[in-house]
């Protein structure tokens, strides 16, 4: 049987101009990685009800996430050749 990587992103709302916050996945064997996104400065598109859903303030991502580059630079490096699933695609795809 073949295992996948199992990918979930929040992100500062729910529509367009909306900007990831926060990705984690899951890779065969169980073991868990995430990672909280700073935003750049020039995003500004924060919906509280997004907040209320996912449990992540602002002001935890500035002064605990990384840089946008960073973040795909090390999925891009953890998941080269993986096949990949997310449940979200209405949301995640934006």
């Amino acid at each position: 049987m073949s295992l996948h990587v199992i990918i979930d992103i929040e992100a500062s709302g729910y529509g367009r101009g909306n900007y990831p916050i926060e990705i984690g996945y899951c890779m065969p064997g169980s073991s868990v990685h995430g990672t909280r996104i700073r935003p750049e400065p020039v995003r500004i598109d924060w919906e509280t009800l997004a907040e209320a859903a996912h449990g992540i303030a602002s002001d935890q991502l500035a002064s605990h996430g990384q840089s946008a580059f960073d973040a795909c630079r090390a999925l891009n490096q953890n998941l080269a050749g993986q096949h990949v699933y997310c449940d979200g695609r209405s949301h995640d795809h934006v």
